[in-house]
């Protein structure tokens, strides 16, 4: 892969942040509607709101640099990343859409326990990795 500028990266980051916002928010309303949703529902929805401050931070840093600037170090392993962690959002969102006329999946936490836990460890891993490049570029 080519070395990404920190210029590219800043966009990906900027569609993440809505993403993850989005979803955030569309699970912390799932949270409050559904009685039967999982325990860890509420912890998925915690991780989903950490890592979009990891990326406005991430996005902040990126922006902070001088345009066209590479940053060589991160930006393979933050490219693959940013790839994973796109189709991780694609299936939250996937999963979290619900037309209007389908009341009862609306009623129905749309994970179970175990694909709650599957993705609060990829959440967890992401927001590591968004971490550790986030102290990259500021160190």
């Amino acid at each position: 892969m080519n070395p990404l500028s920190a210029l590219a990266i800043a966009a990906a980051t900027t569609q993440f942040v809505e993403s993850s916002t989005k979803i955030f928010e569309a699970l912390f309303g799932y949270w409050q509607s559904v009685k039967e949703a999982p325990k860890r529902s509420k912890e998925l929805q915690q991780e989903m709101f950490l890592i979009s401050n990891v990326l406005i931070d991430l996005r902040s840093a990126l922006a902070s640099h001088p345009k066209g600037l590479r940053v060589p170090k991160i930006a393979a392993p933050l490219g693959r990343t940013a790839t994973e962690f796109a189709k991780t959002m694609d299936a939250l969102t996937s999963r979290i859409q619900v037309k209007e006329q389908d009341i009862f999946k609306r009623l129905k936490w749309p994970f179970d326990e175990k694909e709650n836990e599957i993705f609060i460890q990829k959440l967890e891993r992401f927001k590591g990795t968004f971490t550790l490049a986030l102290e990259v570029l500021q160190g």
